[in-house]
């Protein structure tokens, strides 16, 4: 080989080298926007989620049957009525 080539060969190893030394920086600020915004995605769709679940309780809480419902499952009776007693068998 040439000693021109040699010369060469060198300059572009040590080119590509410099080269990936500083990429390095950007390529971990990349990923660590990356991971970042991946979470924010996954906050954001929990987000939604709730939100969309609280939309759908505050249209049944609205309804009268949905209301009446909540207060039966909170124990709530209508005037006159009585509470069921379940009682269990007894050995």
């Amino acid at each position: 080989m040439k000693a021109s080539n040699r010369v060469l060969v060198i300059a572009i190893v040590i080119a590509a080298i410099a080269g990936v030394c500083l990429a390095y920086r950007p390529w971990k600020a990349y990923l660590r926007e990356k991971s970042e915004s991946q979470l924010s995605m996954e906050k954001m769709h929990q987000a939604e989620k709730q939100r969309t679940e609280l939309a759908i309780q505050k249209a049944s809480l609205d309804s009268s049957v949905g209301r009446e419902a909540k207060a039966r499952d909170r124990g709530y009776l209508k005037k006159g009525e009585e509470a069921l007693q379940l009682q269990t068998k007894s050995n």
